[in-house]
């Protein structure tokens, strides 16, 4: 027969009470550290995401966000519905007007300067068709009378 413990049993270990060789159990099943943490250790510090990394290795630089983004985004989708929306004059020119205002605002960002322009071109095309929508309107409802 050989020294191991059944299975069911814990080993021994000659450093804790024989109740099994695990330090008594706090409820919850936590098991303290021998040492309190130290700074940095188990938990981290209020400013944990500012210090350095282990092993020296600086922390990544944190680049502020690109102002103006959204608005390019925005500009350019109200340049492409501005274009089908012109047929319905008033809403024609709002949504134009609304693309051209923020494409230049998304200028700002010069990582979205292209899909500012292209919002800008698509904005002055629905402006037009929206000229072109009223005119056409206003000449079938002059015919009618």
């Amino acid at each position: 027969m050989s020294n191991q413990p059944p299975y069911d049993q814990p080993p021994y270990n000659p450093q804790y009470p024989p109740s099994g060789g695990y330090p008594p159990q706090q409820p919850g099943g936590y098991y303290p550290p021998s040492q309190p943490p130290q700074q940095g250790g188990y938990y981290p510090t209020p400013d944990a995401y500012q210090q350095a990394q282990p092993y020296g290795y600086p922390a990544a630089p944190v680049a502020a966000p690109e102002k103006g983004g959204g608005f390019a985004i925005a500009g350019l989708i109200l340049g492409i519905v501005s274009i089908p929306i012109a047929v319905f004059a008033i809403c024609g020119y709002i949504t134009a007007i609304l693309g051209l205002v923020f494409s230049i605002l998304g200028r700002r960002a010069p990582s979205k300067r292209t899909i500012a322009t292209i919002g800008i071109v698509l904005s002055i095309i629905g402006f037009i068709a929206s000229i072109i929508s009223s005119a056409v309107g206003v000449m079938l409802l002059s015919n009618q009378h």
